[in-house]
C-alpha cells in the first residue's frame, strides 16, 4: 500500500472507521514491543512492521516516541486494575492485587514496567505515570473511606497502604518462579489490614538519629 494511500490515525483524536483500526494496531504494536524489547529499543520501523503499516504513517502522526508511547500506555493502562466495591474490604483488595498481577504479567502490565524504569528523564512519560497513579489513589482512597465509615477499617493514608499491598506483588511478579495466586493475595492482604488496625492508634516513633524539634 503506498503512503498517499494508506489511512492516517491521529494522535490527538479518535478516528473510526479504518483509520481508526491503524490508529490501534500502531498503539498494540507499541506496547507489545515496549513489552518485549524496552522502552529504549523502540523504533518507528518496528513498530510500522508489527503493525503492518507504512513508515512514514507511524512517524507522521506521532512526530515524538515518547508522545506516541504515552497514547499507547494511555489507551490501554487506564483501567488495567479495576477497584470493585462489593462492601467486603478483604474480598476488594484481594481482587484488586489478583487484577494487579494478571495485568503485571501481561503486555500492558511489561510495558508499564519498562515505561517506569526507563522514564526518569522523560517528563512526557513521567506525567502520564504520574496522571495513572493519581486516578487509581484517588479511586482507592474512595473504596478505603466506605470501608472506614463501616468501621471495617481506621482512618489510613491511601498511598501508603497501596505501597504496602502492591510491593509484594510486584516482587513476586518480578522475582518469584510461581504465578502469583488468589491465596497469594489473600496473605497479603490479611497480614497488612491486621497491621494498619493494629497500628492505628500508635504514633509513629522518631528516628533515634532525628533531633527532636522545639
Amino acid at each position: 500500500m503506498s503512503e498517499q494511500s494508506e489511512p492516517a490515525p491521529t494522535a490527538r483524536t479518535r478516528p473510526g472507521g479504518r483509520t481508526a483500526a491503524v490508529r490501534q494496531r500502531i498503539l498494540r504494536a507499541t506496547i507489545e514491543l515496549a513489552a518485549q524489547h524496552g522502552v529504549e529499543r523502540l523504533n518507528y520501523e518496528e513498530i510500522a512492521r508489527t503493525a503492518g503499516v507504512n513508515r512514514v504513517t507511524v512517524h507522521r502522526n506521532w512526530p515524538d516516541r515518547n508522545q506516541l508511547l504515552q497514547e499507547a500506555l494511555a489507551e490501554y493502562a487506564a483501567d488495567s486494575v479495576p477497584l470493585q466495591d462489593t462492601g467486603d474490604i478483604y474480598t476488594d483488595l484481594t481482587d484488586y492485587l489478583c487484577s494487579m498481577a494478571s495485568t503485571g504479567e501481561s503486555p500492558v502490565g511489561r510495558a508499564l514496567l519498562q515505561t517506569a524504569m526507563y522514564s526518569g528523564d522523560e517528563p512526557v512519560i513521567r506525567e502520564l505515570g504520574l496522571r495513572l497513579l493519581e486516578r487509581r489513589l484517588s479511586s482507592f482512597q474512595s473504596l478505603l473511606d466506605r470501608a472506614v465509615e463501616r468501621g471495617d477499617l481506621p482512618p489510613v493514608d491511601a498511598a501508603f497502604l497501596n505501597q504496602m499491598l502492591s510491593g509484594p506483588v510486584h516482587l513476586h511478579l518480578t522475582r518469584a518462579r510461581t504465578p502469583f495466586t488468589r491465596e497469594d493475595a489473600q496473605r497479603i492482604v490479611s497480614f497488612v489490614l491486621a497491621g494498619a488496625r493494629a497500628t492505628a492508634d500508635v504514633p509513629v516513633p522518631d528516628h533515634p538519629d532525628t533531633e527532636p524539634t522545639a
